[in-house]
């Protein structure tokens, strides 16, 4: 019961970023009440989809793993931290891209 707790404690933070990220792209999020909808799984299928782990968020980006761990390690590629586990926003991936690439 306590892992379980330990989990939603890290989970809870990620989904609201998650649907504030959503609410700012202007697209539909689940609230309580709008649970019991026909959708919710596919609506909950379609918001993971926005988040990359970092096979995704390499293959997204056409570059390495070990690149990608080794500009999180340094603080520089936005990422949210999930317990052990590494997540990416493709949508700051892409605001990432931009500010960069100006600057090589």
């Amino acid at each position: 019961m306590n892992t379980v707790l330990t989990v939603l404690k890290h989970l809870i933070p990620a989904l609201q970023v998650i649907q504030q990220e959503l609410q700012r792209e202007g697209k539909e999020t689940v609230t309580p009440a709008a649970a019991k909808a026909e959708r919710p799984i596919q609506t909950v299928l379609e918001r993971r989809k926005a988040m990359l782990t970092v096979s995704e968020a390499s293959e997204f980006l056409s570059i390495s793993r070990s690149w990608i761990y080794k500009m999180v390690s340094l603080g520089d590629m936005p990422h949210y931290k999930l317990g052990s586990r590494v997540l990416f926003s493709e949508a700051k991936l892409l605001e990432w891209l931009e500010g960069t690439s100006g600057s090589r």
